[in-house]
């Protein structure tokens, strides 16, 4: 999920780890203007080695590449790997340029070699996945989830806000933090905020938004205790919450996100849209139906149960959906809360 925090830890894994390393090279596709083909990301970092390129060739060029991993302490970090992502006849997942397939499989095969790669991604880069089963020694994946309630804690003590136990401003930040999951970008954003604009008072930046905190967390309830499980209606603030929030998490961050589906996949965005209905985890095919029911509306057509499937596991393999089992066994499938405040925005603007 964007905002989660992949960035700030691949930074801290090689922060921590530099020592063995006798060179670090990076490339960020979500900041840098630099084309993302893997030729020109190739030559760059084999210039960065002091090696001078006189064959244009790609396929010399991943070699001489590969041969400075096998034999030199090199660390490698890619950031924002979905950038260079696209469907294919597997899923989402794929390459748009296929020579960085090459350049991953050829990685992953070398023998007895001291260099490392550090790759973050909001998507999941299925073709790795799909590499790496066959060199499960070679490849360690970790989906990152929110911060928990004793790293909020430690967030806001940083920030310089009173989170001791005696402290009033305590029980309100951990309110804060449950209902955004602890995303650390939001928390961050707030934090900041409320030394910022409200003197480190916790109560009184809550005096702003305490209403909309509440409303999210009597819907929650509702749920949860099987009272009303969908709200079609529901009009969440959480992605607009501050002025903050909506510059640097909605509008920088997570509205990129939904734009990208929108034109990557049209039906995997409609599916989140409408999905955005359910208040708390359902089944898939609760998800399956509602997607079935708008296709039909909205386009006159009836999907198979494979491309229904097809459209949901694109959702999912973006980590826009959050899976769990529920107390009979099931899986089930939900929202994290500032992503469905999001969603329910922009079904509105759907169907308007």
């Amino acid at each position: 999920m964007t905002g989660i925090g992949k960035t700030a830890l691949s930074e801290r894994i090689a922060d921590d780890i530099q020592c063995r390393f006798n060179k670090i090279l990076r490339v960020n596709f979500d900041s840098d203007d630099s084309p993302k083909n893997f030729v020109n990301i190739a030559v760059r970092w084999l210039e960065e080695l002091g090696i001078l390129i006189t064959d244009n060739q790609t396929e010399n060029i991943l070699k001489e590449l590969i041969n400075h991993f096998r034999e030199e302490r090199i660390l490698i970090l890619i950031d924002s790997l979905e950038a260079l992502l696209t469907a294919s006849d597997d899923g989402w997942g794929d390459f748009e340029d296929e020579w960085w397939t090459r350049f991953f499989e050829r990685f992953l095969t070398i023998e007895s070699s001291a260099s490392r790669l550090i790759v973050t991604s909001q998507d999941l880069p299925s073709k790795i996945e799909t590499l790496a089963s066959r060199y499960p020694n070679s490849y360690h994946r970790e989906i990152l989830d929110g911060l928990l309630e004793d790293e909020q804690i430690d967030l806001f003590t940083k920030a310089g806000l009173d989170v001791s136990s005696d402290s009033e401003d305590r029980q309100i930040l951990i309110r804060i933090g449950k209902i955004y999951k602890g995303h650390p970008l939001t928390l961050r954003v707030i934090s900041g905020e409320i030394v910022e604009s409200f003197g480190s008072n916790a109560r009184a930046f809550w005096q702003n938004v305490g209403d909309e905190i509440e409303l999210v967390e009597q819907h929650l309830l509702a749920a949860e205790s099987g009272i009303k499980l969908e709200g079609v209606d529901d009009d969440w603030k959480l992605h607009k919450l501050t002025r903050k929030i909506r510059a640097e998490v909605y509008r920088r961050r997570v509205d990129a996100v939904f734009q990208r589906l929108k034109n990557q996949n049209a039906d995997a965005y409609l599916l989140i849209c409408v999905a955005a209905t359910y208040r708390c985890p359902v089944q898939d095919s609760a998800w399956l139906l509602q997607l079935n029911r708008y296709i039909k509306r909205l386009k006159d057509q009836i999907y198979s149960k494979v491309q229904q499937q097809e459209v949901l596991d694109d959702l999912l393999a973006r980590f826009l959906v959050e899976t769990s089992i529920n107390h009979e066994n099931n899986r089930v499938l939900g929202l994290h809360n500032l992503i469905r405040s999001v969603a329910l925005e922009h079904r509105q603007t759907l169907f308007t």
